[in-house]
């Protein structure tokens, strides 16, 4: 059996190898040690795994990067929740925390240290626990559901980009929206035409820490322009200043 506080420890997944530190996984300190009784001394091997390399990119460099890398597609990112949950990346997390993190002022913290990774990280967590978690009174706790996912899509989309807002937008339908009106109310947020549209290019938010303001519109210019006279007005001012302008006869 390999060493699995020996960092890291070799597996093949599918086609590639991976040398990864199992203590992070569960999942596969299990599957060692199964490996380890059936094949003694034998190199460990697994099937794929479906978006093996995008949730261990998620563990690696912030989970933000899993909404940035998949499609905006909820059945595929539920099938890569459903790997985060196999691999027990998230078996020590709650989703009520995630709730309470983001209900008690996590935005405002991160963007003053100006650190908006935190925020985005927790928008993924927040999707995956819509998605397979389990909120202990979940009938009570609704409410403050709803509202960490109003933090998350009524935000600057220069913090979250469009991909997510909608994403988790579509794991909170799937848990709690059940009439038309309801579902109405959730997406509302959409035709506010101060979202970026330009984010959908590409769905990457910055990390800098200035957000860039809109152009305002020269309203002095406007005005301008809306009162200059036209040219008719002008050549009939210039006739009634010249020669042969009509001027009325007086009276007797």
């Amino acid at each position: 059996m390999p060493d699995l506080k020996s960092n890291p420890t070799a597996i093949k997944i599918g086609d590639v190898d991976y040398r990864l530190d199992f203590s992070r996984f569960p999942y596969f300190q299990a599957f060692a040690r199964f490996q380890s009784q059936a094949q003694p001394g034998a190199e460990l091997v697994h099937p794929p795994i479906p978006f093996f390399d995008v949730a261990l990119r998620g563990m690696q460099d912030g989970y933000r990067h899993c909404f940035r890398a998949m499609p905006v597609d909820c059945e595929q990112l539920q099938l890569l929740c459903q790997t985060l949950s196999v691999l027990g990346v998230f078996s020590n997390d709650h989703g009520l925390d995630i709730v309470e993190e983001l209900n008690t002022g996590i935005l405002d913290y991160v963007l003053r240290i100006c650190d908006k990774s935190m925020a985005r990280d927790a928008a993924f967590k927040l999707f995956y626990h819509l998605l397979l978690g389990d909120f202990s009174e979940e009938s009570k706790v609704k409410d403050k559901v709803c509202n960490a996912v109003s933090i998350v899509i009524k935000y600057q989309p220069e913090v979250f980009s469009m991909k997510a807002k909608r994403m988790v937008c579509a794991a909170y339908e799937r848990r709690y929206v059940r009439t038309i009106t309801e579902r109405a109310a959730l997406y509302e947020w959409e035709k506010d035409g101060n979202q970026s549209s330009s984010l959908d290019k590409d769905e990457v938010t910055t990390d800098e820490e200035e957000i860039p303001s809109l152009p305002t519109k020269n309203k002095w210019q406007t005005k301008r322009r809306r009162n200059s006279p036209n040219p008719e007005n002008k050549k009939k001012l210039r006739n009634n200043r010249g020669e042969g302008a009509l001027v009325p006869k007086k009276e007797p």
